[in-house]
């Protein structure tokens, strides 16, 4: 398992094709996004109960994903909640995650960026493999 492709893939999900879904590794054009726009992030990844068979090794693979919507001060907070739940919530519930929680903090400006922003952490399981 290369941790590589996991992040990789985790922010694809989310991505798939828009234009408004950053990694917090990528240079984020703030001033280019007038609307809503998201930054995600790979917060812990956790490896744990391993199983060895043959030349095969699996983990249960448990991955905090750090997802900030971000909108003009003015933004109605609802409209980011209606987002976080249409372009992520919804795309990690069909990806091949289990959703083990979410915790998502109420709307708060954020007067260095001048935006509204809405942060959820969400915790995701899955089962990894790697050779040996």
């Amino acid at each position: 398992m290369e941790l590589k492709n996991l992040v990789n893939g985790i922010y694809g999900m989310i991505k798939q094709r828009r234009t408004d879904v950053f990694a917090e590794y990528e240079k984020i054009p703030v001033k280019d996004h007038e609307d809503i726009y998201i930054v995600t992030g790979i917060e812990n990844i956790t490896l744990k109960n391993q199983f060895i068979k043959s030349s095969l090794k699996r983990y249960e693979t448990q991955i905090d994903f750090k997802v900030r919507v971000l909108a003009k001060q003015d933004e109605n907070p609802l409209t980011l909640y209606d987002y976080l739940d249409k372009v992520v919530i919804n795309r990690l519930a069909s990806g091949g995650y289990y959703l083990k929680s979410a915790e998502i903090k109420g709307p708060k400006q954020d007067n260095g960026l001048k935006r509204l922003v809405l942060e959820g952490l969400f915790i995701l399981e899955a089962r990894s493999e790697a050779d040996i």
